[in-house]
């Protein structure tokens, strides 16, 4: 997640709040919203009904989808 919700903003061309949320995993999606307004509270909770749909949308979809195969986190190698 990444944005700004308001009413102060660092670049003067931003006047109303806006966010980048994403959801890594099995699935994997993302959305950028603009909000209409600069009132930061209605944004934060705006924004964080986003990110939990979104996120519920995610693992409803991963429910029905087939796991990927575990992948190794590390492929050491010996380096002599």
């Amino acid at each position: 997640e990444s944005g700004a919700c308001g009413p102060t903003f660092n670049f003067p061309d931003v006047s109303t709040g806006f966010v980048s949320i994403f959801v890594s995993g099995p699935v994997e999606k993302g959305v950028f919203a603009e909000s209409t307004h600069s009132n930061r509270e209605q944004n934060m909770w705006a924004f964080a009904k986003l990110a939990l749909d979104l996120l519920a949308e995610c693992v409803a979809e991963a429910a029905g989808a087939t796991p990927p195969p575990p992948q190794p986190l590390l492929s050491p190698f010996e380096d002599r």
